[in-house]
């Protein structure tokens, strides 16, 4: 090591006075810097020793008062073998360099530290006399241990009780801790000092302590009342006391541990402390920093009282078993005897807990922890609880409902499927309970036999059942079937089910798994939906039909199902070809009723699809329309008219356009509007929109016989009176449109007519005959007077 020797007054910058050869300047820099400092009150500035980094490298200065000058006496380029106890032990040594060197020259290098026998542990146990002294050092310790090493420690003592605070330090911590640590027994301004543990004057006052607390410094000055609060390390006081009663072993102890272990974190310094004496309070956040440390988990899995309070933890926090507590574990697998016995000790608080009923701590021990410590213990733990819970009633619901999955899906790894009947009994439930039963992890036949079973009891199905169930359609499907032949419990479940959750398309899902029910057990469904008012009969026969008439076929609830379709029949019923199919592969084995009614449809159907004016199949035809309760949708009438004024139009110029008429008038006529008069004018207006009517003579002639009286048919007399306007309007458009000649073609198609008809005929033609407005006018009037006069007439004859 190189030495420096540096002199200057209390008032004046010091100088360089000697050094070791090869000192390089920024070393003596760094010994200028650590040499001067503003003298304290009294008439002896203080010793100042200080080890400290500086950016020349290590450096341990000694600075002391010699007259009216301090002189410093420094060592650069200190090597890390020679540490902080050893620094400190050159307190008082006598090879220090306290006066001004009598000529310059060069200094020689030193092979080791000027160590002193000044502090020694006798001299620190009688030092610690002093109660004063022990806080002292006391808060020291908290200080060093409880902070970051970055912080600095600044204790406002005499530089003599600093020096003594070091060694003590140095003296009960682990050397690997004391790396870095560095010093100064004094420092006149704490603030511009970088070293972790500074000394500074006694006396200073309240406002200076409090500029140091400013600094981010922890501050011990007792005279201004003045202490940084600290978190509480066991450790101090049990040092001091080590210290004081002259029981350095136990420091040396644990020192070893440490060193042993390898740590280097000041903070598992006080977990070590706390673990090895069994003293104090040990928080889970600080076990868990602890077993990261490979060699730290090693050794606390070696103390039985850490390995209890890790378990402990790890059954009331699953993240700390996973984590920490499996270091523990691992650090134990060379140990199987010591394993084997942990795995039991957790096997034996997963029960305890169990029976305590407390799902978290079971669940962490028999889940988490004993699969970590003992797997064969695991796997077969859930077999043997089986087998000693003979009485599920006498658990708790919530540890109930935590366990019966683990034994269930236990069973199912075991290859038995189906229930196990050993858990038959766990899954007789109340109806109240059996809501939380299904919304377990299970297999579905334990949900199933679940079910089953609250069905079962005595008067169930109960609404309430019906609503539990309803909210599980898969399920409740499979529970309808008969189990044993019997099925009245789940015709009574289905018809509660059509009560209390109407919304689930029950039928549907009758018929979707319809092979797994006895027909009669489908039929009773089918029945007793269709009871229920809540089946769209329908929407189910559009959409499966062909599945319906499979199931049902010889059942009479198909006919019952075919009657509510009919007794409301949708607007399409004439169109739909799934309807239609749908009825005539019904209709070999319907009853009578229903097969009439089959049959009243298809014969509307026919007529729409093709009319006819034949009287037979316009009867046919109009009775269909008349059935009652009516067969056919509102709509059909409609469609019927439609049929009947396209195919007229079409016959049109056919011979027997009158007699088509004539018959659709007679046997329509009420059916497809009021009466026959009101179907005729209903038919003209059509056929007038349809076509240019009113230039063809035969259909013109056809419609002016029925509204004029010379219609053919008997049936009509005495219905078609008050169609004179229709007429009117009629021969007005065909005089516009066709002229006097088509009034002339039309003239002489009526020379058959009865005589009352011609006449009214006559009558009009003299109306509309073209001529000038004025004429026309006039004819108009004379018209409608000559109508009248011939209504009269008709009468009479």
């Amino acid at each position: 090591m190189k030495q420096v020797y540096a002199v200057g007054s209390l008032a004046a910058r010091p100088m360089l006075a000697a050094a070791t050869s090869g000192v390089r300047p920024n070393e003596i820099d760094a010994v200028l810097a650590a040499s001067g400092y503003d003298r304290p009150t009294g008439d002896k500035s203080p010793v100042r020793l200080a080890l400290l980094n500086t950016p020349g490298g290590r450096l341990l200065a000694h600075v002391s008062q010699a007259g009216d000058q301090l002189v410093t006496h420094a060592l650069v380029d200190v090597p890390a073998s020679a540490d902080a106890q050893s620094a400190i032990q050159t307190w008082g040594s006598p090879q220090w360099q306290r006066h001004k060197p009598d000529g310059l020259g060069e200094l020689p290098e030193l092979p080791y530290l000027p160590v002193a026998d000044v502090l020694d542990d006798d001299a620190l146990r009688s030092w610690l006399f002093s109660p004063d002294r022990r806080d002292l050092l006391e808060f020291v310790f908290t200080a060093l241990l409880a902070t970051p090493a970055e912080v600095r420690v600044v204790v406002a003592a005499p530089a003599d009780d600093l020096a003594m605070a070091v060694y003590a330090v140095t003296r009960s911590l682990p050397t690997a801790m004391l790396d870095d640590f560095t010093f100064s027994t004094y420092e006149p301004d704490p603030a511009a000092c970088r070293a972790r543990l500074i000394g500074t004057d006694a006396t200073r006052s309240l406002d200076a302590a409090r500029g140091i607390l400013g600094t981010g410094a922890v501050v011990y000055q007792p005279v201004a009342g003045v202490r940084s609060e600290l978190p509480a390390v066991p450790f101090a006081a049990f040092a001091v006391d080590a210290i004081a009663a002259g029981q350095f072993g136990k420091l040396d102890d644990l020192k070893a541990l440490w060193q042993r272990l390898g740590l280097t974190d000041p903070r598992q310094f006080d977990l070590l402390d706390r673990l090895g004496r069994g003293a104090g309070v040990l928080t889970k956040g600080e076990a868990a920093e602890a077993v990261k440390q490979p060699a730290m988990a090693a050794w606390l899995s070696s103390r039985g009282d850490a390995v209890n309070q890790f378990l402990d933890w790890a059954l009331d926090d699953r993240t700390f078993a996973s984590g920490p507590f499996s270091r523990i574990v691992q650090s134990l697998r060379q140990k199987p005897e010591v394993l084997a016995k942990l795995g039991q000790a957790v096997r034996d608080e997963g029960v305890k807990a169990l029976k305590a009923g407390d799902p978290t701590r079971t669940a962490n021990a028999l889940e988490v922890v004993l699969p970590m410590v003992a797997p064969t213990k695991a796997g077969a733990v859930w077999g043997d609880l089986v087998g000693q819970l003979a009485d599920p009633d006498a658990l708790p619901w919530a540890m109930r409902g935590y366990l019966l999955p683990k034994f269930a899906r236990f069973r199912q790894q075991q290859g038995q499927a189906g229930v196990d009947p050993a858990l038959a009994k766990w899954l007789s439930v109340t109806p109240e309970r059996l809501p939380e039963l299904l919304k377990l992890d299970l297999p579905r036949p334990y949900h199933l036999a679940a079910g089953r079973a609250c069905l079962q009891r005595d008067g169930e199905p109960t609404e309430e059942l019906a609503r539990t169930l309803g909210d599980h359609p898969q399920l409740t499907l499979t529970l309808l079937r008969p189990e044993t032949g019997d099925d009245a419990h789940g015709v009574a479940l289905f018809a509660k089910l059509l009560a209390v959750a109407p919304q689930t398309p029950w039928l549907d899902d009758v018929v979707g798994a319809g092979d797994e029910f006895p027909p009669a057990t489908r039929n009773t469904f089918l029945e007793t939906a269709l009871a229920s008012g809540n089946l769209d009969a329908e929407r189910l026969i559009r959409t499966r039909g062909p599945r319906v008439l499979e199931l049902f076929a010889g059942q009479p609830g198909l006919d019952r199902l075919t009657t509510a379709l009919l007794a409301a029949p949708p607007d399409d019923l004439l169109r739909s070809a799934p309807l239609h199919d749908f009825l005539e592969a019904v209709a070999p084995t319907a009853s009578d009723p229903v097969k009439a009614r089959i049959a009243a449809v298809r014969t509307a159907r026919e007529f729409v699809q093709s009319p006819t004016f034949e009287a037979d199949k316009l009867s046919a035809a109009a009775a269909a329309w008349a059935v009652s309760p009516a067969v056919l949708p509102a709509s059909a009438k409609g469609a019927g008219f439609d049929a009947v004024a396209g195919a007229l139009a079409r016959r049109a110029e056919a011979d027997g356009f009158q007699g088509d008429l004539e018959a659709t008038l007679v046997h329509l006529g009420g059916t497809l509007a009021n009466d026959p008069a009101d179907l005729c004018e209903n038919l003209l207006r059509d056929l007038r929109g349809r076509s240019e009517l009113s230039r063809q003579p035969a259909p013109t002639t056809a419609f002016l016989a029925v509204l004029l009286g010379a219609a053919k048919a008997a049936e009509l007399d005495g219905k078609l009176d008050g169609l004179d306007g229709s007429a009117f309007a009629l021969a007005s458009d065909a005089a516009k449109k066709g002229g006097s000649r088509l009034l002339d073609e039309i003239d002489r198609r009526t020379a058959d007519w009865p005589k009352p008809a011609r006449s009214r005929w006559g009558f009009l033609r003299t109306a509309v005959q073209p001529a000038g407005a004025g004429r026309f006018l006039r004819d108009a009037g004379f018209l409608l007077a000559g109508a009248a006069v011939g209504a009269v007439i008709t009468r009479l004859l």
